[in-house]
């Protein structure tokens, strides 16, 4: 029997990019829907936030932070969420020395995995990767990778807007995809190697 989800093969060049294992079905669907979900926050690379903005974007989305014993959530950022930093398995943004990191608490023990000059460019990784993690869960050996529910119609909405611009783009020659080809044309001229 057939895959019945046709744009699984079609763009399993996503799942490439992402991961070796692009020929495991599960893992090309996990990585398409991690792409998707992206549409959800477009306007988080647009410009520089900060920790306080990053935890009204997520909370927007339902994405809450962990406060102390009370609640586990999937991160924490320093000074901008209520208790103690959390030593379980949270994702932790917090000022180290001059710079700005990520890192996780794992068996007693705070690892860093990411380092960040600015504040702003924190909390953009920050933001993108929570959302990617939250909404888009890459399921267990009993759960396929899926969309949570609260997040189905927003990210199904997103995805028609996309289409639709596509499609516009097709009809006009100066739609938002022209319009996009068309500025990073102009952008080699003058940048060749950029």
């Amino acid at each position: 029997m057939g895959d019945t989800r046709p744009w699984l093969r079609s763009r399993s060049y996503a799942a490439v990019m992402l991961r070796p294992d692009h020929d495991n079905e599960r893992v090309r669907e996990g990585a398409l829907l991690r792409i998707a979900s992206d549409l959800l926050v477009p306007f988080g690379e647009l410009g520089s936030f900060d920790r306080f903005e990053l935890i009204e974007w997520l909370s927007g989305l339902g994405i809450e932070p962990s406060a102390g014993a009370h609640r586990l959530g999937p991160f924490w950022v320093q000074d901008a969420c209520d208790g103690p930093e959390p030593h379980d398995e949270v994702t932790i943004l917090r000022r180290d020395d001059d710079r700005w990191v990520i890192g996780y608490w794992e068996r007693g023990q705070f690892t860093i995995r990411h380092r960040f000059g600015n504040e702003g460019d924190a909390c953009r990784w920050m933001l993108h990767h929570l959302v990617s993690h939250e909404v888009t869960p890459m399921g267990t050996t009993k759960v396929p990778p899926h969309v949570r529910d609260d997040d189905r119609d927003a990210l199904l909405a997103a995805l028609d807007e996309v289409a639709a611009d596509a499609a516009l783009d097709r009809i006009e020659p100066s739609g938002p995809i022209a319009r996009e080809r068309s500025v990073r044309s102009s952008w080699r001229l003058v940048c060749p190697n950029g």
